[in-house]
């Protein structure tokens, strides 16, 4: 793997001020869901993603122009928080995947035939749009074309 998109991968949690592992282990993962995602923290994950307020936005159902009402938020919903967490995940997934930020961001803006023409961007607003992104990079990692 890239040595660049290691370290950011590496980081991220901690940049976030989330535990570390709560993207591998499925149980910490709930359990900080649970315990509530604040907009501080989810400030804090999209300034050390880099993803666009656009994106985050889409994937939490709230207009871009509103991200900042969110930022000031003590707790996000636990949807809004499991969206949030989940997004981060399948971002640092993506990068992982093509070794690459901006091939990641590319392939998140670029309309996929198995998902009807939609970008992945445009599926993270659901939890079986967030599926089939994790399916679809799981395939692309395995060397299917998709």
């Amino acid at each position: 793997m890239n040595a660049e998109i290691s370290l950011k991968v590496e980081n991220f949690a901690r940049e976030a001020e989330l535990p570390d592992g709560v993207f591998h282990d499925p149980l910490m993962f709930v359990n900080v869901v649970r315990s509530g995602i604040s907009g501080a923290m989810l400030k804090r994950g999209a300034d050390a993603s880099g993803l666009s307020r656009k994106l985050i936005g889409s994937a939490l159902s709230v207009d871009p122009s509103n991200i900042s009402r969110l930022f000031r938020r003590k707790h996000l919903t636990l949807e809004q928080g499991e969206a949030a967490l989940e997004t981060f995940r399948l971002w640092l997934k993506a990068m992982t995947t093509f070794e690459d930020e901006a091939k990641a961001q590319l392939w998140m803006e670029s309309g996929i035939p198995a998902f009807g023409g939609k970008t992945p961007a445009e599926m993270l607003d659901t939890h079986k749009g967030r599926q089939l992104v994790d399916n679809a990079l799981n395939r692309i990692e395995y060397g299917e074309f998709i």
